[in-house]
């Protein structure tokens, strides 16, 4: 019988996920290591004052006078974020590709998903999400949908300050600062992360078998 089929089931190889999730992991690292060693390797006050629109490329003459790596680190900040000097973190003197709340929440999805290539596969996205928390309440909460609830809950929470800073920034006069606008993303990058890397983890567990479908395995002849 094959390894990947048991009690009626079929499932992801596992080492197919771990591989999958592992090189999320070594992008999401390499593009935080990028974000944070472009400005620091191009002299002082090469990049400074933009004042771009995100979805688009607004600089691409400045960025062909760049190094290759820098050059193209900026060229993608570029396409992703709307680079904004008075929201954009300061490095040697030079903004950062991206605005402090992408890059907050860039380098803290690495957090999230190095949380998740440690957790325990188990029979469910939410029941992996439960399982970082203490006992005693993982005990209250692990019976029926509980634990679906709970993860949305959590999930939701890590997501507001996110969208509450930058909800009221774009419908109200109010201006964020940078440290908030870092601060906020927080929480965010490191739920996405860990919901993007469980979901990975949960492509190894047992998926319900079809049926009358080719993957009954026929009776030996």
């Amino acid at each position: 019988m094959s390894s990947d089929r048991f009690d009626g089931h079929l499932r992801f190889p596992a080492i197919h996920a771990k591989w999958i999730l592992w090189t999320f992991l070594l992008v999401s690292v390499a593009a935080d290591v990028s974000i944070v060693a472009a400005p620091l390797t191009i002299p002082s006050g090469t990049i400074s004052g933009l004042y771009g629109g995100a979805n688009r490329v607004d600089y691409a003459g400045l960025w062909a006078t760049l190094p290759p790596v820098q050059s193209i680190v900026y060229y993608l900040g570029d396409i992703e974020c709307h680079q904004i000097s008075s929201r954009t973190i300061y490095l040697n003197g030079n903004e950062m590709p991206v605005c402090a709340r992408d890059a907050s929440l860039f380098l803290f999805l690495s957090v999230g998903l190095m949380i998740a290539a440690v957790v325990k596969p188990e029979d469910s996205v939410s029941r992996m999400f439960l399982s970082l928390f203490p006992t005693g309440m993982r005990s209250r909460l692990e019976k029926g949908n509980r634990p679906v609830f709970f993860t949305w809950l959590v999930s939701l929470l890590c997501l507001a300050p996110i969208a509450l800073d930058g909800g009221l920034q774009l419908v109200t006069p109010y201006e964020s600062t940078n440290a908030l606008r870092f601060i906020t993303g927080i929480p965010s990058g490191i739920v996405i992360g860990l919901i993007l890397g469980l979901m990975t983890q949960s492509m190894q567990l047992p998926t319900a078998t079809r049926r009358g479908t080719a993957y009954e395995i026929p009776p030996p002849s």
